[in-house]
């Protein structure tokens, strides 16, 4: 679900600053609190929180309101993160919202003018899924942590298979190169 603002609006602007400030106090809610993590999952704030990851403006090189929707931005970026970190619900929701395919959207078409702070607000925000996922599934196999129900499990699962089989695909072409043990990668010849 992807959010364009409309730039005519009257209204638009002050509308993306309340959503800022929102995103902020949020995250600044949820960051360390279990209990209000749950409380975000049940008032299905999540699917706006995700539509948030992609919102774009139209071409119109308003610098202001463009700087504003990255802030927007990053703020879901870090509400995603925090929802993410060590809470089996927040992640089922986030999943649930596809919101790992919205976050590689969002990297996969960042531009060269977007900010550092973006480009890290997002990949933080996808490290922060996956290795949840990854806590789900991975150490109750061996008995370590906590036992997970089987929906949750799977859905997990699922999401790390999408994952990594879409780095599969977009890796199929790539070879290493010999002058760096395969540290980097080039595109072998087609």
């Amino acid at each position: 679900m992807d959010i364009i603002a409309d730039e005519y609006d009257e209204n638009a602007a002050s509308t993306r600053v309340d959503t800022l400030y929102s995103l902020k106090a949020l995250k600044n809610s949820i960051v360390g609190n279990p209990v209000a993590k749950n409380r975000v999952v049940t008032d299905k704030s999540v699917p706006l929180v995700v539509g948030w990851l992609n919102a774009t403006l139209a071409e119109t090189g308003d610098e202001e309101n463009e700087l504003l929707l990255e802030k927007i931005r990053i703020e879901a970026a870090h509400v995603v993160s925090s929802l993410a970190y060590d809470s089996a619900s927040g992640t089922l929701e986030l999943l649930r919202y596809s919101s790992l395919q919205a976050l590689l959207h969002a990297i996969l078409h960042l531009q060269p003018d977007d900010s550092f702070e973006l480009r890290l607000a997002l990949c933080r925000a996808l490290k922060s899924i996956v290795v949840s996922c990854a806590e789900i599934v991975g150490p109750s196999l061996w008995g370590l942590g906590r036992e997970y129900d089987p929906d949750t499990k799977e859905a997990a699962r699922s999401a790390l298979e999408e994952l990594f089989q879409l780095f599969l695909v977009s890796t199929s072409n790539l070879t290493p190169s010999s002058s760096d043990r395969g540290l980097r990668y080039i595109s072998s010849p087609s």
